[in-house]
This record gives structure tokens, sequence and C-alpha cells, in this order.
């Protein structure tokens, strides 16, 4: 038809609105202004205050609790909503409703466009976590603070550094906190080992007795006062993180984690796993 656009109509609520046919029999009984309405141009405000009370009326049927209705016994509803269920509470659903029910907004003739109501609701919820992303930007995190730390150990004014006894273990151990991504994948190796060794009929078990297998350290709280580490509750606390302001007259570090699970935790970008302040590096805490 000549005239007529795809574009969401920009709907307030003075527009002049055509409904569909079927629309005008709740207008002519919910809306007191247009008991004797036989079709033409109606305001917005209206329809939607038709709409509204006699969902209203409806939802009475049902339990206050009821997040969704059943339209089986409610042809009418049904046919306009082109939906089984309906979740009254959910207005971005009801104007999307609406707007599937209207032929012209202020004389300007549209489309009624087919509205998969699943898909609608889809739409508006929060958007799955991409975890590459995430791991990237820990990665990267990670890598400015090497830079920065780099620059500082070599600005410093301090011994010569070959002077310096070394506290790591190896020398790859130095580096291995700054690689995020190679402890990803040395994580996801260990853990596909650990997988394939267990036996099916305890894995099967430990799904079923899950919390009865909690070793007891898991219960604990998450204090400073234990000496177990807060994230697998399960080795002692030899890591701290760092957190940043330096300068500050309060800096400090929460000891609360074993080392694979401070090399594993985000820090970078999540902060520390007790407080959440920004970290700047983890730290091996030497007795």
């Amino acid at each position: 038809m000549a005239g007529e656009t795809n574009e969401a109509p920009q709907l307030r609520a003075g527009s002049m609105v055509t409904p569909v046919e079927d629309f005008r029999e709740i207008i002519r009984m919910y809306s007191e202004e247009y008991q004797h309405y036989n079709g033409g141009p109606v305001k917005c405000i209206h329809m939607h205050n038709s709409f509204a009370k006699y969902v209203s009326n409806i939802v009475k049927k049902f339990d206050s609790s009821v997040t969704a209705i059943s339209l089986e016994n409610e042809p009418l509803l049904r046919k306009i909503c082109r939906v089984d269920t309906l979740d009254p509470r959910n207005m971005k659903l009801k104007w999307a409703i609406l707007k599937q029910n209207i032929l012209a907004v202020d004389g300007k003739p549209i489309r009624p466009r087919v509205m998969d109501p699943q898909f609608y609701v889809n739409q508006y919820e929060p958007r799955s976590v991409n975890y590459d992303n995430v791991d990237k930007e820990e990665a990267l995190a990670r890598r400015r603070l090497q830079e920065s730390w780099k620059h500082f150990d070599q600005t410093s004014k301090r011994p010569c550094p070959s002077d310096i006894p070394s506290t790591s273990q190896n020398s790859e151990n130095k580096v291995k906190k700054w690689d995020f991504q190679e402890i990803k994948k040395e994580q996801e190796k260990q853990d596909s080992e650990e997988e394939n060794q267990k036996p099916e009929a305890n894995i099967i078990q430990e799904s079923k007795n899950n919390e009865d297998n909690e070793p007891s350290s898991k219960k604990l709280k998450l204090d400073t006062e234990s000496d177990v580490c807060i994230l697998c509750r399960e080795n002692d606390r030899t890591h701290a993180f760092l957190h940043g302001s330096l300068e500050s007259d309060d800096a400090s570090a929460h000891l609360v984690a074993c080392e694979q699970c401070a090399l594993k935790w985000q820090w970078a970008t999540k902060g520390c796993p007790f407080c959440r302040k920004p970290c700047v590096n983890i730290l091996r805490i030497m007795n």
C-alpha cells in the first residue's frame, strides 16, 4: 500500500492511532470516551488505558504471585497478544503488543509487525559475558603493569639488582604471573588431565554428594584470621594482593590466597578478591 512504512512508530500519549479491528472491542468495553466507537483514530493514551484495564481484570482471576498468566480461556486477548502466556509486569512486551495492533499513527499508515514475543523479551535480557574478551583484558592489564614495574625497577634508587638475592624459586616464576593467557592454558590442561583420571563412578558420586564431600575448610568464614585460601578453601595462604595508591599512608595488601589461586585470579582487572580494591601486583609472603 502506498504511503506505508516499516519504521517503528513514535508513540506519544497524545498521538492519534488507528487500532486493528480486534482491538476496537477492548476500547469500546473499557474506555468511557469511546463506548460507541466504530473505528477511526483514538488517542494513544486511551488505547493504552483500555488494554491495561482489560489485562488487570484478567489478572485478578489469578494469584498475585503468578508472573505468567495463561490466555487459553481468553481468546480475544490471545488473538491480540499472539502468545499463549502473558507476563502483565513486562512493560516492554506490553508496548510491543500495542504497536503490533496499530494501523496508523497521526494519520500516517504503518504496517503492523508480526512480533515474536520470545525474541522481543530476550533482547532485553543481560548480554552474555564474552569470556575471551574478559581474559584478553586481564592479559593486557597485566602486561601494562609489568611494564610499569620494569620502569620502576630501572629508575628507583636501590642497590644493583645483581647484589640483591632472588626470592623466586626459579627464573620462570619471575614472569609467570604476568602471562595470564599462559596461566589459563596450563589450568585448562591440568583440569582436563584431572578429569580424565577420575573414574566414572567417582564422578557420579561427587555430583550427588558434592556438599557432603566438601572439606571442612570450605565452610570457614571469609576472614583475615584464617590461614586457608579464601578462593579454593583448601591450600594455605602464601600470596598477598598488593593494593594500589602506594604513595598513601595506608598502603596495604591482603594475604588471602594460595599461589595457584593468586595466579588465576583476575586481580589486574577485578582487584583484590577480599576487598575489591585495585591491585598492582601479587606478592609471595615469606616467613
